[in-house]
């Protein structure tokens, strides 16, 4: 049945169960909420960056895995799961001194009961100044900038110099090897002066987490944060992706990934930083949230700067010292404000799960159950009516350029699911029922497009046909350096070579002539201004190179607020 928009909001009601060790998800029922706030959810989260001071960057979690394990046994509803994200270097160094601490042991029991899952953060591997990517730039081909972040997330590096020592024993490998499954993935940046995932570095993760969706979107921290114009345009970006009450500014789809941002770019809030806070003021600083669109917010748990002075990077000190990288006493608060900071920390905790234990439109999530929130069987599978739906928006919103997204109505999906979507509706026969949506990579080098060009709708369907495989089969495909589901910049079609943009363009126009029985056997393709949507120049401005592919990959996310009729 059709989804219609409602007053009424979701939220996942979970169960523990015993046999799997897991928490899972049983059903999907509806918050009652007399205010009308849109959910909040919160993503319990820390990125480790520590392989070096040993002792004090193993404490947190040997001080902080049991509140969450207390937390859960007071509040069994409240199903808090804290990601830990780790690089190759923090999971290598743990499991090396595993038969000394039993670090490893206790923090896969408590992911066994399910309140601990496991992530990877590639960014402060082993070094700076010496990883594969250095070697990339935008004349790179799609093989060596996928081989290169391929050898980033896969290679154990020298824990001081970089460089790879061993291959396919450390990064998100040795993550799977001593802890388990990871769930999600980030800090996969195709150039070091970006914090943004490419379409290179995506396909790199699925050589060995195929499934993988989950990464984290736009920082406001770091050095990138403090510059006025990323700001801006990130805020003008999220203006454009937020364009209804159940989207977010906190979340949004690239390169095939759901990406959670620090923040909400749309409302210009922070994110929840645990240290930060004090702990009486929680309460507060929860209630001060503008909420008139849902919010997935990272929640920073177990930081860093508990035993760091503010600003300090133990991984930035390691690598310009490495002849004695463990930070010295300047670099460390004291003993006293140490245990200042735990306690502060693990009263924001304990006081935030009895909040979101009494506010019945606060989740706390953890990957799987963020990504069943907007990954429904409805948001996937998409009818005849409702494509025709989209190719009538993708259309209309033509103006010398494509759109930035379509949409069918309820849902909102990118130029590249659209590409795909007419390739796998259109090289079928007869009738059909519904097509589903899968990942494809680019295109990029857009060209050939400042020309109006024409061509037949035999020629067309000749050239779906010989595309479809390419995408239907493409989650069932071994993995490969080049994949099949790569779209290529522009297509020879009867020796005329078209751009991708115009090819888009005239697959939803067949398509509306088709699903509306039009005789139209010659199609006229416009020149364009451009090949791109208006997002890419807000990419471009970001600081994103190479981010033709990430353009047509952009969409919005959406919590959806609906009930069946």
């Amino acid at each position: 049945p059709r989804l219609q928009y409602q007053n009424s909001y979701y939220q996942l009601m979970l169960q523990y169960q015993p046999e799997q060790g897991a928490f899972t998800a049983q059903s999907i029922t509806p918050i009652t909420q007399d205010s009308g706030d849109k959910p909040l959810y919160l993503f319990l989260y820390t990125h480790t960056e520590d392989h070096i001071n040993h002792e004090l960057s193993e404490e947190r979690y040997t001080r902080l895995a049991p509140v969450v394990d207390e937390i859960n046994t007071q509040y069994p509803n409240l199903n808090m799961v804290w990601t830990i994200e780790f690089m190759g270097a923090d999971a290598k160094t743990l499991a090396d001194r595993n038969t000394q601490t039993g670090i490893v042991d206790m923090l896969k029991q408590y992911a066994d009961k399910g309140i601990i899952e496991f992530g990877y953060h590639a960014h402060h591997e082993p070094t700076y100044n010496n990883r594969p990517q250095l070697s990339i730039n935008s004349n790179s081909s799609w093989s060596d900038k996928v081989n290169a972040m391929d050898e980033w997330i896969s290679c154990e590096k020298d824990p001081l110099f970089g460089g790879c020592v061993v291959p396919d024993a450390g990064g998100l490998r040795a993550i799977e090897k001593n802890f388990g499954p990871v769930q999600m993935v980030s800090g996969t940046f195709l150039y070091t002066d970006q914090a943004i995932e490419h379409d290179a570095g995506s396909h790199a993760v699925a050589r060995y987490l195929p499934n993988r969706k989950l990464g984290f979107g736009f920082p406001n921290h770091g050095s990138s944060a403090v510059n006025r114009t990323y700001t801006e345009n990130i805020q003008q970006l999220f203006q454009l992706l937020t364009p209804t009450s159940d989207t977010t500014g906190s979340l949004f789809w690239m390169d095939n990934i759901l990406r959670i941002s620090d923040g909400d770019w749309y409302t210009g809030e922070d994110n929840i930083n645990l240290l930060d806070i004090q702990a009486d003021e929680i309460v507060n600083y929860m209630k001060s949230y503008e909420r008139s669109h849902p919010k997935v917010l990272n929640t920073g748990y177990a930081s860093k700067y508990l035993y760091t002075r503010e600003g300090t990077s133990p991984t930035k000190y390691a690598y310009s010292h490495p002849d004695a990288p463990e930070l010295t006493q300047e670099w460390l608060v004291s003993t006293k404000q140490r245990n200042l900071n735990y306690e502060n920390m693990i009263a924001n905790l304990k006081n935030l799960a009895e909040y979101v234990n009494n506010e019945s439109s606060v989740q706390f999530v953890n990957s799987k159950q963020l990504l069943d929130l907007v990954l429904t069987e409805d948001y996937q599978t998409i009818s005849a009516d409702e494509l025709a739906t989209m190719s009538d928006n993708l259309l209309s919103q033509w103006q010398q350029q494509p759109p930035n997204f379509v949409s069918d109505g309820y849902h909102f999906y990118s130029l590249r699911d659209m590409f795909v979507l007419l390739i796998k509706a259109l090289s079928q026969s007869g009738d059909w029922q519904s097509v589903s949506l899968s990942n494809a990579y680019g295109p990029f080098n857009l060209d050939h497009y400042q020309t109006e060009k024409q061509i037949t709708s035999t020629q067309l369907q000749a050239f779906t046909s010989s595309m479809a495989d390419k995408f239907n089969n493409a989650a069932n495909s071994a993995w490969t350096v080049e994949p099949d589901n790569l779209l290529q910049g522009s297509y020879s079609i009867d020796n005329q070579e078209i751009c991708t943009s115009q090819l888009l363009y005239a697959l939803a126009l067949e398509y509306h002539n088709r699903f509306y029985d039009i005789d139209q056997s010659t199609l006229t393709l416009p020149a364009l201004n451009s090949p791109l949507p208006q997002t890419y120049t807000l990419l471009e401005n970001i600081g994103c190179s190479d981010c033709e592919g990430s353009a047509w990959s952009l969409k919005p996310a959406q919590i959806p607020a609906v009930t069946a009729d």
